[in-house]
Formats: C-alpha cells, sequence, structure tokens
C-alpha cells in the first residue's frame, strides 16, 4: 500500500507500507525535495514508479506556475504604477517582479524607467547600477527597442547634466589651480627648511659627540665650550626640526587634498555630478 503526499513547499513524499509474511506491517517514506531550479535527484526519481514520477514532475511544473503567475502579477502591478506616476511603489515591484522572472530586459527597463522618473531625475543612483549593468549585457534587438523608445529622453538628460557639471568643473579647477601655486610654495619651503634643520641637528649632534670624551683628556675650557655649545645647539636644532617636519608633512598632505574633489564642498558636489553624468553615459552607449 502507498499514501503520496505533494508539498508544494518541500517537494514529493511517498509513504510504502508492506506486511510481511508473518503478518507484521512495516513503512518506509521517501522524500524528494524541489530546489528552485527545478533540479531533480535522479537516482531517487528513478525508483518511482511512473505514476509517482509524474506526480513529481506535476508538482514541480505547479510550482513554477505560481512563481510565474506571481511575477507577472508584479510586473502587471508595477506597469499601473509606473503609468500612475508613483515611480517609488514602482520600482518596488519592478524589484519584487525580477526576483520571480529574472532580470529581462522589460523589467529591468522598468527598473531605470521608475527609478529615474522616465530619465528625469538622476538622484541616489547606486541602487540602478546593478540592473544598468543587466541591461548592457542584454541582447541587440532589446537594446534597439529600448533606444527607440527612450533614447531622445537620455541624451536629453545628459545633456542637462552636462550643462549643469561644466560650470562647476571650471570653478573647482580655477579655484584649485590658485591654491596649487600657494600650496606648492609652502610644501617647498617647508622641505627646504626641514632638510637643512636636519642636517644642523646631524652636523651638532656628531661634533657634540666627537668633543665630549675629550673634556677630560685635555686642559683648558675650550673643548668644554665648545662641546656645550654643539649639544645646545643641537638640542635647539632638533626643536626646529620638529616643528618644520610638522610643518612639512602639513604642507605635503594640502598639496595632496587639493588635488582630491572630496576635501571640499565645491569638489564633492563636481564629484556627485560626475557620477550621474557617467550613468546617462552608460545609458547613452545602450541606446
Amino acid at each position: 500500500m502507498e499514501e503520496r503526499l505533494i508539498d508544494m513547499e518541500e517537494g514529493l513524499r511517498v509513504k510504502r507500507r508492506t506486511e510481511s509474511e508473518d503478518g507484521e506491517e512495516t513503512e518506509e517514506e521517501l522524500e524528494l525535495e524541489m530546489t528552485e531550479e527545478g533540479e531533480e535527484d535522479d537516482e531517487e526519481l528513478a525508483s518511482l514508479s511512473p505514476e509517482e514520477a509524474l506526480a513529481y514532475r506535476r508538482a514541480q511544473e505547479e510550482k513554477q506556475r505560481e512563481i510565474l503567475e506571481k511575477g507577472q502579477e508584479l510586473l502587471a502591478s508595477a506597469d499601473a504604477h509606473l503609468a500612475q506616476g508613483e515611480t517609488e511603489e514602482a520600482e518596488e515591484d519592478y524589484f519584487s517582479a525580477r526576483e520571480y522572472l529574472g532580470p529581462t530586459a522589460g523589467i529591468l527597463v522598468g527598473i531605470l524607467r521608475a527609478g529615474t522618473a522616465e530619465f528625469t531625475e538622476a538622484e541616489d543612483l547606486d541602487r540602478l547600477r546593478e540592473p544598468l549593468d543587466e541591461l548592457r549585457v542584454s541582447e541587440v534587438e532589446e537594446r534597439e527597442a529600448f533606444s527607440a523608445a527612450y533614447g531622445e529622453a537620455v541624451r536629453v538628460k545628459l545633456e542637462e547634466l552636462r550643462a549643469e557639471r561644466d560650470p562647476v568643473q571650471r570653478a573647482v579647477e580655477a579655484k584649485r589651480a590658485e591654491r596649487r601655486e600657494a600650496f606648492g610654495k609652502a610644501y617647498r619651503d617647508a622641505r627646504k627648511k626641514t632638510l637643512i634643520s636636519g642636517a644642523v641637528c646631524a652636523v651638532c649632534l656628531a661634533l657634540a659627540l666627537i668633543l665630549f670624551p675629550f673634556i677630560y683628556r685635555t686642559s683648558g675650557g675650550l673643548i668644554l665650550a665648545g662641546a656645550i655649545a654643539s649639544a645646545v645647539i643641537f638640542l635647539c636644532s632638533l626643536v626646529f626640526l620638529l616643528v618644520q617636519v610638522n610643518r612639512f608633512v602639513n604642507a605635503k598632505n594640502r598639496v595632496r587634498m587639493n588635488e582630491d574633489n572630496a576635501y571640499s564642498n565645491e569638489g564633492r558636489k563636481l564629484n556627485a555630478l560626475n557620477e550621474k553624468v557617467e550613468f546617462y553615459e552608460i545609458l547613452d552607449t545602450i541606446v
């Protein structure tokens, strides 16, 4: 006697009850799991009867049908939200549909349309990078359809962003050039003083080390005076050297930071605009 149990989440479980010659009944349970990819355990499937295998396959088909229906339902909801201008809700449903149906070109385009409000906005684009990369490797026919429908809107927004970025970029470069000259002069001056003070410090230290052993070997105070003077000059030059090293490090950091947009308000604004322009330039290559 057999009892078949089909669980849409767990798969197919088959219970076999057999009765021995002495009348003792035993029960054996066979369980086949279903993965999201619909892979089958061939060894276990081969042990089933044709009816059991058919039931198992039907269970898989039913699960796939439910996944497809759920994905299509989410996709229809996303299209409806987008048609009504509800971009946030549409984007959420498109991402959900992508989990069920995969990264199809229609879903990816929907995500980009919703995320950019029909290619009129360019805020918070990081979440759209992955769908954009997936669309880049889609079929040529799908990209051509995207270009025909939205190419003009993408190019208009790209030109708008470039027009907004270019004045900011010129202003940043002009201010950077002004600071570069001043910071470069301060850096060279600090480096020169650091090298000089370091040389003086080294000479005085060497002179003091040479003279101090002769203090008790010679008469008169000339050697003692020279040793003390060398030690005093060494200590003073050491303090000056430490000050100059600090100034040198700070000057070097200012030169480096001046070339990095991240260290100024104008530079950070330029970085943000560059990211937006780059995003739409990638879109432009697709269309």
